[in-house]
């Protein structure tokens, strides 16, 4: 959880400017309440952090499902939540690798 949320919180940092390495949980939720985020999304970080919190301050041990799910909404959250642009880049990307393997492969 520590590894899980202190990328989450670097990348909070980076793509909302929310000083969220140095903040606390309840902090990150105040400052990114303005930002855009759709309710799902603060809902799910809310989530994350509450329960990353208990697992660092409260010593809880989630079950392994739990902390699986945490990891693949994470990726969904950034996923949701990136720039349009670096969508637009990586789906080009994603074409051109594409179509030059056809064109390897005839």
């Amino acid at each position: 959880y520590s590894e899980l949320t202190d990328t989450l919180r670097a990348y909070l940092e980076g793509r909302y400017g929310v000083p969220a390495l140095e903040q606390t949980s309840k902090e990150i939720m105040q400052d990114i309440r303005y930002k855009g985020l759709s309710s799902e999304d603060q809902d799910y970080l809310q989530s994350l952090l509450f329960t990353s919190d208990m697992v660092k301050f409260a010593k809880e041990n989630p079950s392994s499902s739990v902390a699986v799910d945490h990891l693949e909404r994470a990726f969904r959250f950034i996923e949701r939540t990136r720039p349009v642009a670096e969508q637009h880049a990586e789906q080009e990307d994603s074409n051109t690798v594409a179509s030059h393997n056809m064109t390897s492969e005839t």
